[in-house]
């Protein structure tokens, strides 16, 4: 089984980094992935995202603000 981390964002560039790296710091005993979904950010938190080479690390993007409800959502699906 694996497990999914959600984490929404919005214009969190500053932030963002700090996230995923404590969300990579995690020691477990099952695999895992992170789901970032992205809710049409104007400020560099794509190009953050992007330059983790991680597979575990999944980029959801919107293009056009949707709230963090429906972030979350598209999560999920």
């Amino acid at each position: 089984m694996k497990v999914s981390i959600i984490c929404t964002n919005y214009n969190k560039g500053k932030w963002i980094g700090e996230a995923i790296e404590s969300f990579l710091k995690q020691e477990t005993t099952f695999p895992y992935e992170i789901l970032v979904v992205d809710d049409a950010s104007t400020d560099d938190t794509c190009n953050i995202i992007l330059a983790y080479d991680d597979n575990r690390i999944k980029l959801i993007k919107h293009s056009e603000n949707l709230g963090a409800g429906l972030a979350r959502r598209s999560g999920i699906e």
